[in-house]
């Protein structure tokens, strides 16, 4: 009842009647049309001037490596491991306000250990280029695509970057496990450890001949992007038994 009376004050006829107590149709129309139009643009100034900062993120394939290191002045056969795994991303900042990636680490868990909770922090060497093929292996041609220490840095609003990072820890004996990797970020944003993706692979007694030997690195596909990549498919199975050309065809002299 108050909304109605304060409608007929209003919204009345301009008729100079003060005993009417009508309301006009088309006022009540304007008057809704107006505060629609101004929650609308209260509603666009927030998001494109005071929204806070809001990441996406789409990590590609990353790609585990070990390489091997001696110690020339130790016993025969002793050294160490170091194991890195590079992680493609790409990260877009949808909102208004600027996100600082203050860190970056990837908790590596062992699943197939019976001990509760058996997990590592691989910490963030450094930032790669993403245009130089990588490799392991005595070689290390990732120290070739380095390009700065990987965090701080900034993403600005309504913009996006690309960027691939280099982690790594150490070991002292080979490790032939299942392994789950957990990307993690902290920003400004959310100043805690926060799960971006995860990727899982397995390390088997003949991979290291390829990977710690060869310099082969074993690619590992986001579990998030599993479902959705392109898997060959033919239906029925001997398809191509009938698409063949009924005469033969003729060679190019």
């Amino acid at each position: 009842m108050y909304l109605y009376e304060v409608l007929t004050v209003v919204l009345r006829p301009a008729d100079g009647e003060r005993g009417s107590s009508e309301i006009d149709p088309l006022a009540v129309a304007a008057f809704v049309v107006a505060v629609f139009a101004a929650v609308i643009s209260g509603i666009a100034m927030w998001r494109t001037h005071f929204s806070r900062g809001k990441l996406i993120w789409a990590p590609g394939i990353a790609s585990l490596s070990v390489s091997r290191f001696r110690n020339d002045g130790g016993p025969s056969g002793s050294g160490w491991i170091v194991p890195d795994l590079a992680i493609p991303v790409t990260i877009a900042n949808t909102g208004a306000r600027a996100v600082v990636i203050r860190g970056l680490r990837v908790r590596v868990d062992y699943p197939g250990l019976p001990i509760p909770d058996a997990h590592e922090i691989w910490e963030l060497n450094w930032e790669l280029d993403t245009e130089t093929e990588l490799g392991s292996g005595p070689r290390r041609p990732s120290l070739e695509a380095r390009r700065g220490p990987g965090t701080p840095f900034i993403v600005l609003p309504k913009s996006s970057i690309d960027k691939r990072f280099l982690f790594w820890s150490r070991w002292e004996k080979p490790v032939v496990q299942r392994l789950t990797f957990t990307l993690e970020v902290w920003t400004s944003r959310k100043p805690k450890w926060r799960k971006v993706e995860v990727w899982e692979g397995e390390l088997r007694d003949f991979d290291w001949v390829g990977v710690a030997k060869r310099g082969y690195r074993v690619g590992l596909v986001p579990a998030g992007q599993s479902a959705a990549r392109f898997h060959k498919v033919t239906t029925p199975a001997d398809l191509h038994d009938y698409t063949g050309p009924k005469e033969p065809i003729p060679e190019v002299s």
